[in-house]
């Protein structure tokens, strides 16, 4: 059996305690209890067994009341100097003790090293959709039927991308060129310049209290066409138009 804490192997509770009871290794093998709280890193057995001394090769035997879900734990005996506790040559990291673990420790000098493997399996389970009670986890499984197709979505199913589907725009102003266009965009080809140009677009204006609709720069409408106006005051029942402007893009 390791005593370093390097190596481990598995431990015999029932046979460790009997032998307790029997009286073996007197001064040297103990058990205790540490109910110390879980989050608290200095754990203590309060009351430390007659024969412990805190020398090297020591054996202590503990229950733990509680988890320790600290990392860089350290544990006293009795009035002994409190010792980090360690596993697998490391310090003890959290979570890995659960609630009413039996650990046997061994005093090398420096620090407690427990004996034996913990259970350090975690179990994650697939993730939840995003929401109110979002969760990570695992990839959810895709199906046993194979494919290159579907996607896995944030609300956690694997799907297909909805259909896009896009029609090519008749050639403009007598070149052969077309496009790309979906609904409600406006602009179109000018073959001679190679560019994509706007179209001009006119928007309501929908306050023009204390305004000067000549000032700025508004437009009314006069025979179906957008034309500036010449009104320095807002004219009752009238409807001015803002001209948005928008740059022309080339390549």
């Amino acid at each position: 059996m390791s005593t370093t804490g390097h190596e481990t192997e598995a431990i015999n509770v029932q046979g460790l305690k009997a032998s307790l009871k029997k009286g073996g290794n007197k001064g040297i093998f103990n058990e205790a209890t540490c109910s110390t709280a879980a989050a608290t890193a200095a754990k203590e057995i309060t009351t430390a067994p007659k024969s412990f001394s805190l020398v090297a090769g020591a054996k202590i035997l503990v229950t733990f009341t509680y988890a320790i879900s600290v990392a860089n734990a350290t544990l006293q005996v009795g009035s002994t100097t409190a010792k980090p506790i360690y596993y697998h040559g490391a310090a003890l990291a959290a979570n890995l003790v659960k609630a009413g673990s039996v650990l046997l420790l061994v005093y090398d000098g420096t620090s407690y090293n427990i004996v034996g493997d913990l259970d350090t399996n975690t179990t994650y389970t697939d993730m939840v959709a995003s929401g109110t009670n979002h969760k990570g986890g695992l990839v959810p499984d895709p199906g046993d039927t194979e494919g290159t197709t579907k996607y896995l979505r944030e609300d956690g199913t694997w799907v297909k991308p909805p259909n896009t589907t896009y029609s090519n725009r008749a050639a403009a102003e007598g070149g052969t060129q077309t496009s790309l266009v979906t609904t409600g965009e406006k602009y179109t080809w000018n073959n001679k310049q190679d560019a994509l140009s706007f179209e001009d677009v006119y928007e309501e204006v929908t306050s023009t209290t204390g305004k000067n609709p000549a000032q700025e720069g508004w437009y009314e409408v006069v025979s179906n066409a957008y034309v500036l106006t010449q009104d320095t005051t807002p004219a009752s029942g009238k409807t001015y138009y803002e001209k948005k402007d928008y740059k022309e893009l080339t390549w």
